[in-house]
């Protein structure tokens, strides 16, 4: 004959303690940046008195800001 068994002499599971809180990382904060390229096109155009167009030349800029990050 057979008896259930009870879960009462089972040991209880180790107690685990909560992860520990980081904080979210913040976009806030000034920042600086430079940037440039280079640019060239062509065009032949065919009839009188046009010419051909080839521009180019270089672009440099900058930028400063601050990014404000707001709520969760």
């Amino acid at each position: 004959m057979a008896t259930p068994s009870f879960a009462a002499d089972l040991p209880r599971p180790a107690y685990k303690s909560s992860q520990v809180y980081v904080a979210p990382f913040s976009w806030s904060g000034f920042y600086v940046g430079i940037n440039g390229g280079y640019g060239w096109a062509a065009s032949d155009w065919s009839g009188d008195g046009v010419a051909a167009v080839k521009p180019k030349g270089w672009l440099v800029g900058g930028t400063v800001g601050y990014n404000l990050q707001t709520g969760v």
